[in-house]
């Protein structure tokens, strides 16, 4: 009621209010602004210009600012939660601003806004052009345009700015598509319903017919119940805010030995049936392995090219994934809930990616080890470990390794000491102390206790050998090299390294 009041006192003329919530103490305090858009004070001036020129033409738009730091009930009730916000009022009805912050981009939304937020068409052709130009429409049937249905329906669609708003009151529409006074449909041009065919693109509202459920069913209309990952859609899928969690199919669908139309179809009706029950839980994204740009993603989530179509859980938050059980990887609308239910439930096993373990890992006297038999030579009771970390990406890994391979053959004899080396890259443990962003990284597995240490010295052939034979005893007295200074810069280097990580 404050904003309607107010903006009819000092903005008379105006139909539209964008108002600029802001954090004026702070800012005069010198306090840092935690706003990821930009600083309040960095904003004011550029709106206080706007404004004054909307107010001397008598505008039916107008510009306001509030310290919602002071107005501290008013910042709440608008739920305004970081500073600076801007929202629109239109005839004292809130909404949300989520645009480019450019005066011309929020003049250009406050016209739209202020205009007519539903449009109409006549027939089912001109329905389907406007939908094709938009990806989803949220269409209403309404006998009677000036009903209180309608008037709801177009008040929601001024409440949104994600998607097309489309009305109708034609009465051979609403018989077609089984309307008698009023109904809300969305038609995707994506594959929607679970039903038999799987182009089918239209559902019906079933709701309670209120502004709130229209705009929550409607926003879950506007992402598809599942979409594939390309160049196109992966930015949108790795980083929406809400939904973090990702059931992920992975089958050729195109090219050399892909599925089959029948069997692909198949396929895409069983996996959206399982998406229409965890919608909004789950995105549901589907992998053509037919592009060989896809074939790292594969990989990286432990992909078998064999046993495919294949199928897993990805939690993006904390990036863990899940691999079903053997017995159920067949892809079916009861499997894929099955092993949902499972996740849900905290039963799924979680999967880590390991390297292939060769035959000859351990015929040379550096041996080379995965995931799967890190524990195996790591822990052994009766022996030392000193492990290289290195990866693919390693510019400095190369010499490390030359120095490790001198130092095994030194010890290959050894009844207490194994050395060995383990690409990090691609072996995961769910132990995250046993992993390392750093490399190289060298470290020792002490015998008996297993305890893992961190080489930090200076690398060299002389140094490695005097913390592996000593480190029980004390820490480690490293060599010094000819050149000290070059030894200092080269802490001094490595010491930065490890603090910008």
């Amino acid at each position: 009621m404050f904003i309607r009041e107010r903006m009819k006192q000092l903005f008379p003329h105006a139909l539209v209010l964008v108002l600029l919530f802001l954090s004026l103490s702070l800012a005069k305090e010198g306090e840092k602004n935690e706003s990821p858009n930009m600083d309040s004070d960095e904003m004011s001036p550029d709106y206080e210009k706007l404004a004054t020129k909307l107010k001397k033409s008598k505008s039916k738009f107008a510009i306001g600012k509030l310290d919602a730091t002071v107005s501290m009930t008013t910042g709440q009730k608008y739920r305004v939660t970081g500073y600076p916000t801007l929202k629109f009022f239109f005839k004292g009805l809130p909404i949300d601003y989520e645009g480019a912050r450019e005066n011309n981009k929020i003049l250009k939304f406050m016209e739209k806004k202020s205009g007519d937020s539903t449009k109409t068409f006549k027939d089912e052709t001109e329905l389907n052009k406007m939908v094709e130009r938009n990806s989803l429409a949220i269409i209403g049937f309404f006998k009677d345009l000036n009903s209180k249905e309608a008037n709801i329906f177009i008040e929601t669609a001024r409440l949104t700015s994600y998607v097309e708003f489309l009305i109708t009151s034609d009465k051979s529409l609403m018989k077609k598509f089984g309307f008698e006074k009023y109904g809300i449909m969305a038609q995707n041009d994506f594959p929607e319903n679970t039903g038999k065919d799987i182009s089918v693109k239209r559902s019906t509202y079933k709701g309670k017919f209120n502004r709130n459920d229209i705009i929550e069913w409607s926003k879950s209309k506007s992402v598809p119940l599942i979409v594939e990952f390309n160049d196109q859609t992966s930015q949108k899928i790795m980083t929406d805010e809400k939904i973090n969690q990702h059931v992920i199919v992975f089958a050729k669908f195109t090219g050399k030995d892909a599925l089959s139309k029948e069997d692909r179809d198949k396929l895409m009706i069983e996996f959206a049936r399982a998406a229409e029950k965890y919608r909004n839980k789950f995105i549901f994204v589907y992998v053509d392995l037919g592009d060989v740009q896809n074939g790292p993603m594969f990989h990286y989530f432990g992909g078998d090219i064999e046993k495919t179509p294949f199928f897993i859980i990805f939690n993006l938050a904390d990036v863990s994934k899940f691999h079903p059980h053997e017995d159920a990887n067949t892809l079916t609308t009861k499997n894929l809930v099955k092993f949902i239910d499972l996740y849900l439930n905290k039963k799924a096993k979680q999967f880590f990616l390991s390297g292939e373990l060769p035959d000859d890992w351990d015929s040379k006297p550096l041996k080379y080890i995965v995931q799967k038999n890190f524990m195996e030579i790591t822990h052994d009771k009766k022996k030392d470990a000193m492990i290289l970390y290195i990866s693919n990406e390693c510019e400095q890994c190369g010499d490390k390794m030359t120095m490790m391979k001198e130092l095994a053959q030194e010890f290959k004899d050894s009844d207490d000491k194994v050395l060995a080396y383990i690409n990090g890259g691609i072996n995961e443990f769910k132990d995250e102390s046993l992993t390392t962003d750093l490399f190289p990284t060298i470290r020792i597995f002490k015998k008996k206790t297993n305890e893992m240490v961190e080489f930090l010295g200076q690398f060299s052939v002389d140094n490695l050998r005097k913390f592996l034979i000593e480190y029980d005893v004390q820490k480690p007295e490293y060599v010094e090299t000819d050149d000290e200074e070059e030894l200092e810069e080269d802490n001094n280097e490595e010491s930065s390294i490890h603090t910008e990580l």
